[in-house]
């Protein structure tokens, strides 16, 4: 199997789209509960189900067991036999990396790239802030329009033009006139990454605190070439100004050629 880490594709070994594979809270496999049997298993207490461990699945397996359930829910680790992880264009700097060149721990920063997880980072207390990952969509499997409360910052969002006539009702649900549009309606494909996305930020983090991005939003040049080729930084290190983020300039690469 190959499984695309960008857009959260799983695909067969002969390239045959299987299914999406991506966690609406973005949770991780170490997050999740051991299973009670004993089993490589894990269980999500959130979904209330079971989410199985696939580093020794085939093809065949899998197929078999969406067969099954549909909505099956599954994770694996880089040490999976039989799935090739396809990594993001650019340069991954590891946190390890970045805190031995910083020389103390930094605070690790999250990025949530699904309407579902930005919800849930609201609920559990995080003050996100939001960007533009530069997808734009001209058709796709569903549509969405996304508003949020000024005074709480909950998020609500439609995936229907007929629901369009609730925005009055939603605003007496919330409170009047407390709602505004954080995007106009946009498009969402599988096979490409979710058209926004949001740092999930501490509301305690301190003006000054130095950070860990562990997945940048913004596109962050790490170098490029005078025939005009260049690569981006997937990861890296930044100050919280108190409203956003202030990427550090990564550092003289001395490319010539």
């Amino acid at each position: 199997m190959i499984f695309d880490q960008k857009t959260g594709s799983l695909f067969a070994d002969d390239g045959r789209f299987m299914k999406s594979v991506r966690c609406p809270l973005a949770l991780r496999s170490e997050q999740l509960s051991l299973s009670v049997d004993g089993s490589p298993d894990r269980f999500c207490h959130a979904c209330n189900k079971a989410i199985r461990y696939v580093d020794e699945w085939t093809d065949e397996q899998m197929r078999s067991a969406m067969e099954e359930d549909r909505n099956l829910c599954l994770f694996a680790t880089p040490k999976a036999k039989h799935i090739v992880f396809l990594s993001s264009p650019g340069v991954d700097s590891s946190y390890e990396d970045v805190v031995h060149l910083e020389g103390k721990d930094l605070v690790r920063i999250q990025t949530m790239r699904s309407l579902e997880a930005m919800s849930d980072a609201i609920e559990r207390g995080f003050h996100l802030v939001f960007g533009d990952t530069g997808v734009d969509n001209k058709y796709g499997d569903v549509k969405y329009v996304v508003y949020r409360n000024r005074a709480t910052g909950r998020l609500l969002w439609s995936s229907d033009f007929r629901d369009m006539i609730s925005l009055s009702d939603l605003q007496r649900e919330e409170d009047s006139n407390s709602l505004e549009v954080l995007k106009e309606w946009f498009w969402v494909r599988a096979d490409r990454p979710f058209p926004m996305a949001a740092y999930a930020v501490p509301k305690d983090l301190a003006k000054g605190s130095r950070v860990y991005l562990e997945d940048l939003i913004e596109d962050v040049l790490q170098e490029s070439w005078n025939q005009g080729n260049s690569i981006r930084l997937n990861a890296w290190s930044a100050t919280w100004n108190g409203s956003n983020f202030d990427v550090d300039a990564p550092l003289d690469m001395g490319i010539m050629g």
